[in-house]
C-alpha cells in the first residue's frame, strides 16, 4: 500500500499507518467553506489499525462517505447563500469580540443629544481606522475612478474593474464588512446567527447514551436517526419561526407519501408518521427554550389512528390457574426470578422495565404490611409509588432470597438491564404466559390489575395509586418508607390501599 492513497476511492494513507477518508467538497460549496473557515478538501481519520484489512478500510471509508455526503446534502437542500451569510455573522462577532469590539456598539439613537453623536462619530472614526483600514483601502482608487469619470466608455470600464474586485474580495474583508455592519445596528434588529443544526448539537447532549444497556443504546440510536432523515430532507438552514414551522410541513408531506420500510405496497402508517416527527419537533423546540426565543413552533397534526395491538387481559380464572402453574418448578420455562416476577406484577401492575431495574432493597416485609416501593425509571427515580403485597407473601419472601446476590438487584444481576433488554426480558416471561393463554404477554399482568380492581368496583383514587396510572395524587412519600419508622405516618393510608387490593385479590387470596 503506497503513502498517499489506495485502490480505495476517498482512502488516503499518511505516514505509511495513519488511514484517512478523504475528499473534496462540491465547487458549489467553496464559498461556504470560506465563510466557515474550513479547508476546501476534508479529511478525517479513519480510526482503524495500520494494518487494518482491506475488507475493514473499506468498510470504514463507506461509513465516512455516508457520513459525509449526508452532511453535504444538509447543506445543500438548504439555502446555500443564506448559510453563507449566517456563518459570516459568527465570523464577524468574533473579530470584534478579538478587538474588544461588541455588535451594536456605534449605534446611534436618533434621541441622542448632539453633544453625544459628536462624540460617537469620532469614536467612528477611531474604530475605522484602528480596525477596518483594510477594508476601506480596497479597490478604493478604482471605485474613485468610476464616480470621477464622467466619459461613459471609460466609467463602464472602471465599472466592470469595481465589480471584478468585488467579486475577488478576500473573505477577510468580506467578514470586516458584516462586523462593521454590526457595529451600527439596533440591538433590536441584530441578524440571527442560529441554524437547525444548532438546534441538534443542544438537543443531542441530552438524548444521547453512552452507557452498553442495549434498550437506552437502540432508543438513542433511533433518535439520531430520524433527526438525520428530516435534516437530509429540508436541509440546514437559519432558525427562523418560518423556517421551522415550513421545514416541519415539508418533513410531514415527505414521510406521509413515503412507501412502506418492509417492501408491501402502501405507505407508513399514521403511528410510523407521528412518531418520526417527534424528534424534529423536539430538537427545534428545545432551542427555541433554551434561548428564549419566543417562536410559536407547529407541526402539522398527523391524522389516522394507530394501529397498537390491544393488550390481552387475563380472566381471573385465568390468574388463578397462573399462579397454581408457575409454583410448579417442573414446567418449561421456569425460572426463580419469573415466578417472583409474576406474584408481584399481578398485584401491583408493575411494568416489566420496573421490575427488572428495581433493587432487592425496595421490597420490604413489615410485620404488619408487606409493600414495595416501585419506581417507574430506577435511574431518574420518577412517579414512585408503594404498594401493598397482599397475597403469596411467604412465597415472595422465599423468591427474593433464592435470587439474591450481590448485584442489589430485585430480580438478580443475570436478569438485570446489563444482561437483557427490556424486550428480551418481557418475551421469556411471554413464553411462560402463553401455557395459560397463547395472547398473554407481560403487559397482560397490569391489565389484570386494572380489571381486577374494576370488578371489585374500587374507588378511583385507590386504582390511580395501586396501579400508578395518576401521579398527581400521590399522597405517599416513598422515601420515608426506606427508612424504618419515618414512615409511620403513612402506614394508615397505605392500610387503606391494602384493604382495596384485598377486595380485588379474593380470587387469590381465599
Amino acid at each position: 500500500m503506497n503513502r498517499k492513497g489506495s485502490r480505495i476511492r476517498y482512502h488516503f494513507v499518511a505516514n505509511g499507518k495513519d488511514h484517512y477518508y478523504q475528499r473534496n467538497y462540491p465547487t458549489a460549496l467553496h464559498g461556504y467553506c470560506l465563510a466557515k473557515g474550513i479547508s476546501k478538501n476534508h479529511r478525517q481519520p479513519l480510526g482503524i489499525a495500520p494494518d487494518a484489512t482491506l475488507h475493514q478500510i473499506t468498510a470504514a471509508v463507506e461509513e465516512a462517505n455516508t457520513a459525509f455526503e449526508l452532511y453535504i446534502k444538509s447543506i445543500t437542500q438548504g439555502n446555500l447563500a443564506k448559510l453563507t451569510e449566517i456563518e459570516r455573522v459568527k465570523a464577524a462577532k468574533a473579530f470584534l469580540a478579538s478587538c474588544n469590539l461588541k455588535p451594536s456598539m456605534l449605534y446611534v439613537n436618533p434621541a441622542a443629544s448632539p453633544m453625544d453623536k459628536e462624540v460617537m462619530a469620532e469614536t467612528d472614526m477611531a474604530i475605522s481606522e484602528a480596525f477596518f483600514s483594510d477594508m476601506d483601502e480596497y479597490g478604493k482608487g478604482a471605485y474613485w475612478f468610476y464616480q470621477a469619470t464622467k466619459d461613459p466608455q471609460e466609467r463602464q470600464g472602471y465599472r466592470d474593474e469595481v465589480l471584478a474586485l468585488e467579486a475577488d474580495k478576500p473573505e477577510a474583508l468580506r467578514v470586516q464588512k458584516v462586523a462593521w455592519q454590526l457595529l451600527h445596528e439596533s440591538p433590536k434588529s441584530l441578524p440571527t446567527t442560529l441554524l437547525f443544526s444548532d438546534a441538534w448539537n443542544a438537543y443531542w447532549p441530552t438524548k444521547q447514551y453512552d452507557g452498553a444497556e442495549k434498550r437506552l443504546i437502540r432508543a438513542a440510536d433511533k433518535t439520531k436517526s430520524r433527526w438525520q432523515n428530516f435534516i437530509s430532507h429540508v436541509g440546514d438552514q437559519p432558525f427562523t419561526q418560518d423556517n421551522c414551522n415550513t421545514a416541519l410541513a415539508k418533513f410531514y408531506k415527505h414521510e406521509r407519501q413515503r412507501p412502506r420500510e418492509d417492501g408491501k405496497a402502501g405507505v407508513i402508517s399514521a403511528t410510523a408518521v407521528r412518531r418520526n416527527m417527534v424528534v424534529p419537533k423536539a430538537t427545534l423546540n428545545y432551542l427555541n427554550d433554551l434561548e428564549g426565543l419566543g417562536f410559536l413552533i407547529k407541526a402539522p397534526q398527523v391524522k389516522g389512528q394507530s394501529n397498537s395491538k390491544e393488550t390481552y387481559v387475563l380472566t381471573q380464572e385465568e390468574q388463578q390457574e397462573l399462579v397454581q402453574y408457575i409454583a410448579n418448578e417442573e414446567v418449561p420455562g421456569y425460572a426463580q426470578w419469573k415466578e417472583l416476577f409474576i406474584l408481584i406484577a399481578m398485584q401491583t401492575g408493575a411494568y416489566a422495565s420496573e421490575l427488572q431495574r428495581a433493587e432487592h432493597k425496595l421490597l420490604v416485609f413489615d410485620p404488619e404490611l408487606p409493600y414495595i416501593v416501585l419506581y417507574k425509571e430506577a435511574k431518574t427515580k420518577d412517579r414512585p409509588r408503594v404498594v401493598p403485597l397482599v397475597f403469596a407473601i411467604e412465597r415472595i419472601r422465599q423468591l427474593s432470597n433464592m435470587v439474591k446476590d450481590n448485584s442489589g438487584l430485585l430480580l438478580g444481576a443475570s436478569n438485570g438491564p446489563d444482561r437483557k433488554d427490556e424486550g428480551q426480558f418481557s418475551n421469556e416471561v411471554k413464553k411462560l404466559l402463553a401455557s395459560i393463554n397463547p395472547k398473554a404477554t407481560a403487559r397482560s399482568l397490569r391489565h389484570a390489575l386494572a380489571y381486577n380492581l374494576d370488578v371489585a368496583d374500587i374507588r378511583e383514587s385507590d386504582k390511580a395509586l395501586l396501579g400508578g396510572w395518576s401521579p398527581s395524587t400521590f399522597k405517599i412519600n416513598p422515601n420515608q418508607f426506606l427508612y424504618g419508622k419515618q414512615g409511620a405516618g403513612n402506614m394508615e393510608r397505605l392500610r387503606q390501599l391494602a384493604e382495596a387490593s384485598r377486595a380485588a385479590h379474593r380470587h387469590l387470596i381465599d
